[in-house]
């Protein structure tokens, strides 16, 4: 039997880091094939399975590009898509090339919807998974006789009732939606009990757990995303600046993003350039002796689906803080392995973590309670469920 996965593109994600691990799971009992709408890198930044065929349908840096620009415009970062048009065109007095590329990307990505389509009609799969709400919708146009076709949802509404509104809409006539936390999966059960589409929930999986725990012995936090507004990082430097009135800790901030130059320039704002790092992406390797090197995790998202940074956090016994706005990764502990602190409350965060670093007993009580946790989501656990849809 064969899966084919929907992607919008094969970069640094989350969507693509658990396909990456759903694929090595799944390959001694499935053909595995990813269709991506975009060519970004020239290798898939993650480790898939080598059994998995690798298909594109958009390879052209002139349509990444624009679509860049139009991506940049529309969170209004213009100052950004203005250095970059500068740099890519106008540096040169390239300008009617300029014009002559947003005209010729313009008709690619009008076509694009049609790729998708095509390229769904003309693949022979037993199990198609898109996921993103573009490529669900897509993908529900078309009915392919003996195939079941899967949205997997890795996107938390975060109250946003139009958001919410654009993924019942386009999975409504798929066969199922796989959801990687519970409260999102009761949340769409009651939204489409009407329609043909089941909800199931499936959380994400952990690549391995770690032969070494970390040794909690130092006065040092990491914290690990995409540098957006989302996974508020920007709130994350206002705790630490609490923190340091009482305690002399350290933020490690691991990942890359539009943000970076904001927070940057927060940290000399708040005279925290001792203190908290920005280390851009890292190798997995890296991040493995800092999360060694660590003694507290905390997450600030504003929203979360599920929280894999947080699940391989917990895998090296590493006690964790969350603000509850991140409910899906809430899910993940309890009050014996990590601590969930009410609203985005950056004082009572700073008190979690001034009470962890000063109480090494309940550091290591609760890390080993991570630890245990995180054991339950490794490949043979997950794959289990995921075999009881695709049968």
């Amino acid at each position: 039997m064969k899966i084919t996965f929907l992607v919008s593109q094969l970069s640094y994600g989350g969507i693509e880091k658990s396909i990456a691990s759903l694929s090595k799971v799944l390959d001694k009992d499935f053909d595995l094939e990813i269709i991506s709408v975009y060519k970004i890198h020239e290798q898939p930044p993650f480790n898939y399975s080598s059994k998995v065929k690798f298909k594109y349908l958009i390879d052209n840096d002139r349509v990444i590009r624009i679509r860049r620009y139009k991506h940049l415009l529309k969170k209004k970062k213009y100052s950004k898509t203005l250095r970059l048009v500068w740099d890519e065109y106008l540096s040169t007095f390239s300008i009617i090339k300029l014009f002559k590329d947003i005209v010729k990307a313009n008709k690619t990505l009008h076509k694009k919807k049609k790729l998708v389509i095509k390229a769904i009609k003309e693949t022979s799969s037993d199990f198609f998974i898109s996921t993103t709400a573009e490529l669900h919708s897509y993908l529900s146009k078309v009915k392919k006789k003996n195939s079941t076709r899967i949205a997997w949802e890795h996107t938390h509404h975060g109250g946003d009732a139009s958001l919410a509104s654009d993924i019942i809409e386009s999975v409504k006539d798929l066969d199922y939606l796989v959801t990687v936390s519970q409260s999102l999966k009761d949340f769409y059960s009651q939204k489409l009990e009407k329609t043909s589409c089941k909800c199931v929930c499936i959380p994400n999986i952990l690549d391995e757990v770690p032969h070494h725990k970390a040794t909690l012995n130092n006065n040092r936090i990491i914290s690990i995303g995409k540098l957006s507004k989302e996974k508020g990082f920007d709130d994350l430097i206002d705790v630490i600046k609490l923190v340091r009135r009482k305690v002399d800790v350290r933020l490690d901030i691991v990942g890359g993003g539009h943000e970076m130059e904001h927070l940057k320039n927060k940290i000399r704002n708040k005279s925290l350039e001792n203190a908290v790092y920005i280390h851009g992406y890292q190798t997995h390797e890296v991040i493995e002796k800092m999360l060694e090197e660590a003694s507290i995790y905390v997450l600030a998202s504003k929203k979360e689906a599920f929280g894999l940074t947080l699940l391989e956090a917990m895998s090296h016994a590493l006690p964790v803080v969350v603000f509850s706005s991140a409910e899906g990764a809430c899910e993940l502990i309890d009050d014996k392995s990590g601590i969930i602190i009410e609203g985005r409350n950056k004082e009572k965060m700073a008190e979690a973590i001034v009470k962890l670093l000063e109480d090494s007993d309940l550091r290591h009580r609760l890390g080993n309670r991570s630890y245990k946790k995180a054991k339950k989501f490794t490949g043979e656990n997950i794959k289990k469920e995921w075999l009881k849809i695709l049968k």
